[in-house]
């Protein structure tokens, strides 16, 4: 059965990458079968699903979607278990940030490599070593790398179309029209053990909205990257 793979990866803290994982994952999971894999030691997704989750005072909605902690550079094995016994039709994983080299696992067997990223000096300096990480592994690994820009502030609009050419046009990364605005909802989403499209209120239908679009624009971009 063909899997749809997507990597989250940050090279920095604080960009919100499990908030994303987890966003996308149950996202796709409200569609299609869809395992979530936690390969970052500090547990954020997998505790996310099997404890805040799993223990809401509410009722969350019923999704065909699994989390489980699966160890670095155990990736292509767990596709292998999972499709041996139910495979999932989407599978996010929600990497650790930090050393590049347990990396390249992820590059080789994704279909598509999500960076979130602010649009700060020190982020925008970090992607390029990144990129050159990855451009010394060959096999244009490079090409399946797609920025979202994150933590961006409403009212600087500037600076993150400023980031964007500088990763397009001046570092040739892939950056995705679809931004993440600074808010507090996507912590408070976390800790019902939700995603923001799930929650209720005014207050969350921005992030919601952003959430849906990024979702829509990472099926573009595996499809197409699948069919070349």
């Amino acid at each position: 059965m063909f899997v749809n793979v997507v990597s989250v990866v940050s090279p920095k803290g604080g960009t919100g990458k499990s908030a994303i994982a987890t966003g996308l994952a149950a996202s796709a999971a409200s569609d299609e079968p869809t395992a979530l894999y936690d390969l970052d030691p500090q547990g954020t997704s997998h505790r996310w699903f099997h404890v805040h989750r799993a223990h809401s005072f509410s009722p969350v909605p019923e999704i065909g979607l699994t989390v489980s902690r699966v160890e670095s550079g155990g990736i292509l094995a767990r596709l292998k278990e999972d499709a041996a016994a139910c495979p999932p039709k989407w599978v996010v994983c929600d990497l650790a940030g930090g050393a590049f080299a347990p990396l390249a696992e992820a590059f080789e067997v994704s279909d598509l490599v999500l960076v979130p990223l602010r649009p700060s000096a020190a982020d925008l300096t970090t992607i390029r070593r990144l990129k050159t990480f990855v451009d010394s592994l060959g096999s244009g690994l490079t090409g399946r790398m797609a920025v979202v820009l994150c933590q961006v502030d409403r009212r600087a609009p500037r600076r993150c179309e400023f980031s964007r050419s500088l990763l397009e046009d001046g570092a040739g990364i892939t950056c995705c029209r679809t931004h993440i605005s600074q808010s507090v909802v996507w912590p408070d989403a976390y800790a019902a053990g939700r995603t923001v499209a799930e929650m209720a209120g005014p207050r969350y239908r921005r992030a919601a909205s952003e959430l849906a679009a990024l979702y829509g624009e990472v099926r573009d971009l595996v499809r197409t990257r699948s069919a070349q």
